[in-house]
């Protein structure tokens, strides 16, 4: 197609752009696309009508559409809260706003502002009906993070955001004798830590290491019921090979 666009004659080269620039122009004149149009602004000579939204459901994301009358397609002029959570304004109409569902937005009541060019709220509406969110399944990071200069974790305490782990493998859920929620850990390295992570305060701490009370290589731990008052450690000395899996076990 390239060779034969180099040999073809100026004239004839010239008339195919005559012919794409009256399709351009036929396009305009009929309604095609005319590029870009500039944001306008609530009318304040005419009421702002709400008269309803859909769907009335659905998870974080979905796009939930709010139909009525004059609320201007500036997108920075209008603002929406869903469940007392600020829903993300997609693009606007005029007639129909499209808004994004939040999450944490559980409580559903859903309230709209349209503002003018001054940024004055000219018009605020809550709707009757309520937005049901579904909350999906998600997987995120409790706590745990990587030295970003080395690429490595140690086992480190603090807080979730400062705590690191070298190698968790076992987890025992309980409640201590503060009433808060806790996760024990096995952190199984060369150090070999018992860790614990407070869900309640947010903090990780150490119930012991590796060579205190005896242990050395402990590899899983398991309460008893139904009282979970005593919490059972395996620990086979760091000698878990094949050939040597009989010497110095231990229990604690």
């Amino acid at each position: 197609m390239l060779r034969k666009l180099k040999k073809m004659p100026l004239v004839s080269f010239i008339s195919i752009l005559i012919v794409i620039g009256c399709i351009v122009t036929s396009c305009a004149q009929e309604g095609g696309y005319e590029g870009a149009k500039p944001a306008v602004p609530v009318d304040p000579s005419k009421p702002v009508v709400f008269t309803g939204f859909s769907p009335k459901e659905g998870s974080v994301r979905t796009l939930i559409f709010i139909e009525g009358s004059n609320f201007g397609t500036d997108v920075s002029k209008i603002e929406v809260v869903i469940g007392g959570v600020s829903a993300p304004v997609i693009g606007s109409s005029g007639a129909k706003i499209c808004v994004m569902a939040p999450r944490l937005a559980n409580r559903g009541d859903v309230v709209v502002r349209i503002k003018d060019g001054n940024d004055k709220v000219v018009k605020e509406h809550q709707f009757e009906d309520l937005f049901t969110l579904y909350v999906s399944l998600q997987v995120n990071t409790l706590t745990g993070k990587v030295d970003p200069q080395t690429n490595t974790s140690s086992i480190i305490n603090g807080t979730f955001e400062e705590a690191e782990f070298q190698n968790p493998w076992w987890l025992e859920f309980d409640i201590d004798e503060e009433g808060n929620k806790v996760i024990y850990c096995i952190d199984a390295e060369n150090l070999v830590a018992m860790r614990k992570i407070n869900l309640t305060t947010k903090e990780v701490s150490t119930v012991f290491m590796k060579g205190q009370a005896g242990v050395s290589g402990t590899k899983s731990m398991l309460f008893d019921t139904p009282t979970r008052d005593t919490l059972f450690l395996v620990d086979d000395n760091g000698r878990g090979g094949w050939n040597d899996r009989h010497l110095m076990p231990n229990m604690f």
